[in-house]
Formats: C-alpha cells, sequence, structure tokens
C-alpha cells in the first residue's frame, strides 16, 4: 500500500464511524439523547423503530414533544445500565437520581432503534410478535429489579 493510500485511509476511517449506526441499546439511546437535545429531528427518527400502523407524522410528532422535553434548561438525563435478550433490549435511564425509567429499544434492520413510546413496549400499534412481548416483559422485570419497583 503506498503512504498516501494509507494516509488517506488513517484519515478517513474515524469520519466513517461517526456514521455507523450504534452499536449497543445503551450506544443507541446515548445517541437518541444527543439528538434530541441539538433539536436534530431527522437523526432522532433515525434512531427509532418503525411500525405499519404508526406511521412518520406520529414519529414526528413524538420526536417533536421529546425534543421540546431535552430542551428545558437543566434537563440531562443519565444512562445507568442496560439489557439485551435477542432482538429486545431495556435501558434504564434517570431524569434525576430518584426518577429511573425504561427506555426499550428493538432491533431492526440489525439496528438498534428506540421505540417511539420511549418507555412503553405494550401497544396494540406496533403489533410486535408475541415472543418479542415475552421478551419485553422479562426485560420490564429487570428493570423494575434493578430499580427497586
Amino acid at each position: 500500500m503506498t503512504t498516501h493510500k494509507l494516509v488517506l485511509l488513517l484519515l478517513l476511517t474515524p469520519l466513517l464511524s461517526v456514521y455507523a449506526a450504534p452499536d449497543t441499546p445503551e450506544a443507541t439511546i446515548k445517541a437518541y439523547f444527543a439528538a434530541l437535545s441539538k433539536g436534530d429531528r431527522t437523526n432522532a427518527n433515525k434512531l427509532t423503530a418503525r411500525f405499519p400502523k404508526f406511521g412518520e407524522a406520529q414519529v414526528a410528532a413524538v420526536t417533536d414533544r421529546y425534543i421540546e422535553l431535552h430542551k428545558r434548561p437543566g434537563y440531562a438525563p443519565s444512562i445507568k445500565n442496560g439489557k439485551a435478550v435477542e432482538e429486545c433490549a431495556v435501558v434504564v435511564i434517570l431524569e434525576s437520581p430518584t426518577d429511573p425509567d425504561p427506555a426499550y429499544l428493538i432491533k431492526q434492520d440489525g439496528a438498534w432503534r428506540v421505540l417511539p413510546r420511549l418507555t412503553q413496549f405494550n401497544r396494540d400499534y406496533f403489533e410486535l410478535p408475541e415472543a418479542a412481548l415475552v421478551r419485553f416483559r422479562e426485560l420490564e422485570k429487570w428493570f423494575k429489579a434493578q430499580v427497586g419497583k
């Protein structure tokens, strides 16, 4: 390999990782919250799961509400930990030290995506298969054990 190609490869490799989808549920939530904090609806929507009965307009409306929430002065939720079971995951988020919430994610097309109703998985319009609902219920129990609920 020539020196020029090697230098080009070394310069471009870190830039390419910026455009890669986050590879863990926790990294996905972190990227999602960063997009919301910046008011970046496009990137937040890219990290949101899609369902036939929950259309683009509904996703955009939910994203806009979350953007407003993340723009509140002093609002800075943190990520505690998470757990994945096959294509389903939950991440413990803290809006304050005493206010834990679950953030549910599902793997779609090989990438982790947040559910449009971040803290809720059991919605008919998601049309999740029973196997996924069983996994989410298991993750819900894990979440409650983590936070003492």
